[in-house]
Parts: structure tokens; C-alpha cells; sequence
């Protein structure tokens, strides 16, 4: 009986080995060379897994390392370098879950070799970026007002859109099917709302920030409006609700388009894309931290948290007010 045999013979509980245990049983019965190759092999793939990793480090830890260089030479205060080093975190988290499924679904190791790809271009374009561009994202004083009401906006709008169904249900007592025509009345208006904003912000010469406080304090009016509306009040509930989604969705179209012209020319699509990941912050933020506002207060104190964040965003925003197209990108500093 050969060692193969001798191997397979091996009585083993729950029947046939698994394939792992059944490719090293093959091993252990190989001739003496194969199993040499297979020991190289298995020296090099580590080899080239450690360098990877060592490789993921350094690059993740890019911005760590340049920093101390980068804040004097763009003139960046502490609290501006903390804010870049934030948006670290989330990019990453969801990094992950993204090349998981990449993974899963397609090859490990081309997985590995583009994101190691994607990351060591990532660094290079951080390297060639200009001091003119960063500084255009990072000290734009209106930039950081617009930052801040779009946090704002979005986690009303996520708030509203997450949430809504469930008030709708257990505080007006509609049953489900009615929720969901409801629902469909705060989406429409909503699509509404974006499309009339920038009309609406083009005939007032384009001063948009004026246009996008009057739809903030429509939504106020709107969010009052609900709050009033009796339970089982099918046409009152409706118009609430296609009043708010009309409202919010204004903001979310303007807020971008101010923040495009108030950096017009080198930094545009940088400061678009800082916006944009402040905004998806917010809405982030109307998860699971509102859960908890609804479980301790109720939905009265939801409503305030809501109404007090949309205010917040007018008070943000105010001091813009004046703000047209003409006169956006002079307001960079």
C-alpha cells in the first residue's frame, strides 16, 4: 500500500475530508519535488501578501506622515488638518465592505492589485494637487458655511425620509397602504421642489442662498403644519408631508450649485466632493442617533430635534444671504 493509500484510508468522521484536508492528504503523498514547488510557492505568496499589506499601511497612512509638512506650507490651522484626518475614517470603513463583496464576487487578487492601484494613485494625486486647489477647499470661508448647512439639510432630509413612515403610523394612525401613498406624496413634491429651486434661484439673480433660506423656512412652516394635522387626517397629512419633501429638496439641489460657484475655477470638483461627504455625514447621523431621540423623548422631541436642525441650517446660512452668481466666488478667502 502506497503512503496515498495508506492516507486515504484514514477513516475520518462525517465521511470525505474537506477539500483543505483533502489537498494536504494529496501533499502529504506527493513525490518529494512537488512538494518542494508547492513549499516555494507558498513562501512567495506570503512574501507578496506581507509586502501588500506593508504597502496598504504606508499608503493609509499617507496624509499621517505629511501633515506636519503640509499645515505650514498651505496654511492650514490644527482644526483644518483634524477636519481632513476625519474624512479618513469613514472612506475606509467603507472601503471595506465595498472590496468584500469585490472579492467574493470576483478575484482575491485582483481585488488586492487594484486597490493597491487605486491607492498608490490616490497618493500621487494628494503629491500633484496644488496649494491653490487645497486652499480653495480648505479656507473658503463660505465653503464652510455651505459645509455645515448641507450637514444640516441632509440629515433633516434622511431624517424625514427614515423616519416619517413610522410617525406616520403609530402617532396619525394610518395603516400601512395609506403610509406608503403618503410617502409617495413627500417624494413627488420633493422632485418638485429640486426642479423649482433653481428656476426660482435664476429669476431672483441668482442669489441663491436667499431662494434656499425661503425654502428652509417654508419647511419650518411645513414640519408645523404636520405636527397640527389630526391623526387620521388623510388630505391635511398630505400636504404636509408633499409641502416638507417640496422644501427639503430645494435646499439639497442649491446648497451644491452655490458651492460649485463660490470656488469657480481650480478646486471646484474637490470642493464638491468635500460637500458632498459632509452631506452623506449628516445623513448618516440620522440614524441610529435619532433612534435613540425617538426611544427616549418621543416623537414630539423627534420633531423639535428636526425643526431645531433646520433652523440651525437658516442661521448657518444667513449671514449669505446676499449672496447672488455674480458675487459667489468673491466670497472666497
Amino acid at each position: 500500500m502506497t503512503a496515498s493509500d495508506r492516507a486515504a484510508a484514514v477513516p475520518l468522521p462525517g465521511g470525505a475530508p474537506p477539500p483543505a484536508a483533502r489537498a494536504l492528504i494529496e501533499l502529504a503523498a506527493a513525490p518529494p519535488a512537488v512538494q518542494a514547488r508547492f513549499r516555494a510557492a507558498r513562501l512567495a505568496l506570503f512574501v507578496c501578501i506581507a509586502a501588500s499589506y506593508a504597502a496598504y499601511v504606508l499608503l493609509r497612512s499617507a496624509f499621517t506622515f505629511v501633515a506636519p509638512a503640509l499645515r505650514p506650507a498651505l496654511g492650514l490651522s490644527l482644526a483644518q488638518v483634524g477636519a481632513i484626518s476625519s474624512v479618513f475614517p469613514f472612506a475606509y470603513g467603507g472601503s471595506r465592505l465595498l472590496t468584500g463583496v469585490a472579492a467574493d464576487g470576483a478575484s482575491p487578487a485582483v481585488t488586492l492589485a487594484a486597490g493597491l492601484f487605486l491607492a498608490g494613485a490616490s497618493t500621487v494625486a494628494m503629491g500633484a494637487a496644488t496649494s491653490t486647489t487645497i486652499r480653495t477647499v480648505a479656507r473658503n470661508r463660505s465653503l464652510r458655511a455651505l459645509s455645515a448647512a448641507y450637514f444640516l439639510v441632509y440629515f433633516v432630509r434622511q431624517g424625514l425620509k427614515s423616519w416619517l413612515p413610522f410617525a406616520l403610523g403609530e402617532v396619525k394612525a394610518f395603516p400601512p397602504a395609506t403610509v406608503a401613498v403618503l410617502l409617495s406624496s413627500l417624494e413627488l413634491a420633493g422632485v418638485a421642489g429640486s426642479f423649482t429651486s433653481g428656476i426660482a434661484s435664476d429669476a431672483a439673480g441668482g442669489r441663491r442662498v436667499a431662494v434656499t433660506l425661503a425654502y428652509l423656512g417654508g419647511l419650518v412652516l411645513s414640519l408645523a403644519a404636520f405636527a397640527a394635522a389630526p391623526p387620521g387626517g388623510f388630505v391635511a397629512n398630505a400636504a404636509a408631508a408633499a409641502a416638507a419633501g417640496f422644501c427639503i429638496n430645494g435646499p439639497q439641489v442649491l446648497i451644491g450649485l452655490i458651492g460649485a460657484e463660490a470656488t469657480r475655477g481650480k478646486g471646484t470638483a474637490t470642493a464638491l466632493g468635500v460637500l458632498g461627504i459632509i452631506s452623506y455625514m449628516g445623513a448618516a447621523v440620522a440614524g441610529w442617533p435619532l433612534t435613540v431621540v425617538i426611544q427616549r423623548g418621543g416623537w414630539g422631541v423627534f420633531g423639535g430635534v428636526i425643526v431645531a436642525a433646520v433652523v440651525a441650517a437658516c442661521a448657518v446660512l444667513a449671514p449669505m444671504w446676499k449672496m447672488s452668481e455674480a458675487n459667489a466666488a468673491a466670497k472666497e478667502e
